[in-house]
């Protein structure tokens, strides 16, 4: 028996298919890193104006607590220097509990054209 061994050459560097799919793969790798730290930025936005929206809100309420309450019905809209790309309304009601109202402070951003409220912060004070 005579056994016939097949020579087999070994080719060095990779084929045209090869590179294409490494391309195709690295280009979807890319593509979705790209679309995460976008998404990262708009949220850092977003936090920011939420934590500014907030910070505002217990400015004013600090606000009413230290001063005299506002009357209660018709909300009243404010606007201060130190936010310009705010307003804020608040709202006093009474409440079953003598002498207890229920204060909200909603802030909204003054871009939005839909006026969506950006924060409420809600309290109960005694006169």
């Amino acid at each position: 028996m005579i056994n016939k061994r097949n020579k087999t050459s070994f080719k060095k560097g990779f084929t045209l298919l090869e590179v294409m799919v490494a391309l195709a793969v690295l280009s979807f790798s890319l593509i979705s890193l790209l679309s995460a730290h976008n998404q990262a930025i708009h949220m850092g936005a977003e936090s920011i104006k939420i934590t500014r929206a907030v910070t505002l809100a217990r400015e004013e309420m600090e606000r009413i607590f230290i001063t005299t309450l506002p009357t209660v019905g018709e909300p009243i809209t404010h606007k201060r220097e130190d936010y310009p790309e705010f307003e804020w309304k608040t709202y006093v009601d009474k409440t079953p509990i003598r002498e207890t109202f229920k204060v909200a402070i909603a802030v909204y951003k003054i871009s939005d054209q839909e006026g969506s409220n950006v924060f409420t912060l809600k309290a109960y004070l005694t006169k």
